[in-house]
């Protein structure tokens, strides 16, 4: 509870005044022991108990009555169903906000989306709460403190505005810590909004055990939780994973091959229309669903022959969260799929080289070529667009790892097979165990990512056989990265390195005959390294799949294609669009994974949240209530009920029988 008029609180022992009173009259009396009234005091003394309990309610009725007093002249405040400010007045208030775009889901009745909700609720309980000395926000997109003057700026502010991004809750988190410990905060409250998302929370990431012991050594960082666990049931929303142009036969002109993911919450099948928009031109189709999930490949789009590039967007039926609704794509002529293979021999090369050259895509030209490791400087990193490595990791201080983080960096992929030999280097975050022999070649792969990721299942939901692989020997991968597969012993296999940009993959599992079935199984080892080259594919293409974030548009000039209105600033980047920049095209859409609609449940959030000081406020989507309200009108009415039922403790009681007889017999 918090109160707007504290200094009233020290007027409370004036609640002490009915009870001095009480016994100053006690004291004014003189006691006379009169014969005659003997009888009557005997017969008096029956009822002394319930004479005693009236008094001592009257007189707990009077000192309620001025307590009540008291506290409605303080004007308190509360909040919700948990208190908003427990522990007194906070010298810092920070605000955390998810600008997800899960978070546009909408409420029909007042149109606001869960994150104005937010905004609005926040800045309400700062406007009639206890005014902090220093307001600061942290959005998820950008993760910069900006300090704000009143809270009515809110929702004023770029940095609250929607996005099409997806929130990293830990690193959010890891903000508001490194603000707190840089600027020596006191006594702090942090508001944290969102809603719950097990994708932006990611549950999964090493981060949560260094946030979980900074929030122990942080014990003066009060947390506050206001959720929106509650979803659309009826909502849609659309991925464009790949799109192709290819010449149709004579002069048919040519076609554009789309390659879409829907997603709804709802079952049974249905047949859903959707607009298809290429360079401006709009026309509309339909496609059957079957389940809450579904992958469309090859949706054709007529073009003419002189469409050799441009931009599209695919367009659902409104619903509550306009964000998910649009995908942009973009598309030019393709060059040719090149990638690199660094590797300790031929021997070992050859099977990558095999799978890399081998054409997926009708029309695309695929090239690979060998680097023995002491050729590394020959490597045309400009027009690679996947480098697989094969041998020891660079020191990180060389010359080739600096290559292969500006190759990172720039988008595309790297994919790492262990050494044969000793590897104590560390490059990305990520290291080589020593090598272990497997017990039993059989099943060593005992678990794999299956939603997400290069290890995901195939398009027509079937997993790849990773179970099947003969291990003889692996080497384990050790780093902070993200885990894609883990041994029967627990060991991590497959590994994602925390890169900014692009990928690093570190793979345990050797192509080397002589120690896994890998490339001689053929499937599981074509998928990884084909998924590999098309994520560096995505990079180093003229037309260029992106999801939206603050360095999504850093790198050149770009206007944006089919709109007039473009974000400034920081903000770039942060909308879903298409764009072009000379020769180059760029589709920025909202993350893969931002679709999932998976939230995390309370004993989740504990379990994540184990030594911080939090409480949780759950909300809705337009919900208008306050999250501090004022009760003085409250108090009031209960100081009346005191002296109501006061005044009838006070009325005479019936006429003693015994008294009755006294008086009867004088």
């Amino acid at each position: 509870m918090n109160f707007l008029q504290l200094g009233m609180l020290l007027a409370l022992p004036l609640a002490a005044v009915p009870v001095i009173i009480h016994l100053i009259h006690q004291q004014r009396h003189r006691t006379v022991k009169w014969a005659a009234m003997m009888f009557l005091m005997d017969a008096k003394r029956m009822n002394h108990g319930i004479d005693q309990l009236r008094q001592i309610l009257i007189l707990a009725m009077r000192v309620l009555a001025l307590l009540f007093l008291i506290f409605a002249v303080s004007r308190p405040l509360v909040s919700g169903w948990l208190g908003l400010a427990m522990g007194g007045a906070a010298d810092t208030t920070l605000i955390l906000l998810d600008r997800s775009a899960s978070m546009e889901e909408t409420d029909v009745a007042s149109g606001l989306s869960k994150r104005e909700t937010a905004v609005r609720r926040v800045a309400d309980a700062l406007e009639k709460g206890v005014r902090s000395e220093r307001i600061v926000l942290i959005d998820s997109a950008l993760l910069q403190p900006v300090e704000i003057q009143q809270p009515s700026d809110l929702a004023n502010l770029p940095q609250t505005g929607p996005t099409a991004t997806r929130a990293n809750i830990p690193g959010l988190l890891q903000a508001a810590m490194d603000y707190a410990v840089a600027q020596k905060l006191g006594n702090a409250e942090i508001w944290l909004c969102s809603d719950l998302r097990t994708g932006d929370w990611q549950p999964d990431s090493g981060a949560w055990e260094s946030l979980r012991a900074s929030a122990r050594e942080l014990p003066n960082l009060r947390w506050r939780l206001l959720t929106f666990p509650d979803g659309s049931p009826d909502n849609l929303g659309v991925q464009v994973e790949a799109v192709r142009r290819r010449e149709l036969p004579g002069n048919s002109g040519a076609e554009l091959l789309l390659d879409l993911e829907v997603r709804r919450q709802g079952q049974g099948p249905a047949t859903l229309p959707f607009g298809l928009v290429v360079n401006g031109v709009r026309t509309v189709s339909e496609i059957p669903l079957e389940g809450d999930r579904q992958k469309i490949r090859g949706v054709s789009v007529a073009v003419g022959r002189e469409s050799s590039e441009g931009w599209g967007m695919v367009e659902l039926p409104s619903d509550r969260n306009a964000m998910d609704d649009r995908a942009f794509f973009v598309f030019a002529p393709e060059a040719a799929r090149r990638s690199v293979v660094v590797a300790e021999s031929e021997k070992i090369a050859a099977p990558l080289l095999a799978a890399l050259r081998a054409r997926v895509e009708p029309g695309a030209a695929y090239e690979s070529d060998f680097v023995a490791l002491s050729k590394v400087a020959q490597v045309d990193w400009d027009a690679a667009m996947l480098v697989v490595w094969q041998a020891a990791l660079p020191a990180a201080d060389s010359l080739e790892a600096k290559h292969l983080n500006q190759f990172v960096q720039s988008g595309r992929t790297v994919l790492f097979f262990p050494p044969d030999g000793p590897d104590a280097n560390r490059l990305f975050g990520i290291s080589w165990e020593d090598w272990k022999t497997a017990a039993r070649e059989e099943q060593q792969v005992a678990w794999w990512r299956t939603d997400a990721e290069i290890l995901a299942n195939t398009g027509d939901g079937k997993a790849l056989p990773l179970g099947e692989l003969k291990v003889k020997r692996f080497r384990a991968v050790s780093g902070d990265g993200l885990i894609l597969a883990r041994s029967a012993d627990g060991a991590a296999l497959v590994m994602r390195g925390d890169v900014a940009r692009g990928s690093a993959l570190f793979c345990g599992l050797s192509p080397d005959p002589g120690a896994t079935s890998l490339a001689a199984d053929g499937v599981a080892f074509f998928v990884l390294l084909h998924r590999a080259l098309a994520k560096g594919v995505s990079a180093g293409a003229r037309a260029q799949q992106w999801e939206a974030g603050p360095d999504a548009l850093g790198d050149g000039t770009w206007e944006r294609l089919g709109s007039a209105g473009e974000a400034l600033g920081a903000e770039r980047g942060l909308q879903a669009g298409a764009y072009r920049s000379g020769e180059r095209f760029r589709a920025l859409n909202r993350p893969a994974g931002e679709g999932d609609p998976e939230r995390l449940d309370s004993a989740e959030l504990a379990t994540l949240l184990a030594g911080f000081d939090y409480r949780v406020i759950e909300g809705r989507a337009g919900e208008g209530g306050a999250l501090a309200n004022e009760i003085w009108r409250s108090l009031v009415i209960l100081m009346g009920l005191a002296l109501l039922a006061e005044a009838i403790l006070c009325l005479p009681p019936a006429p003693d029988p015994a008294k009755r007889r006294f008086e009867s017999a004088a």
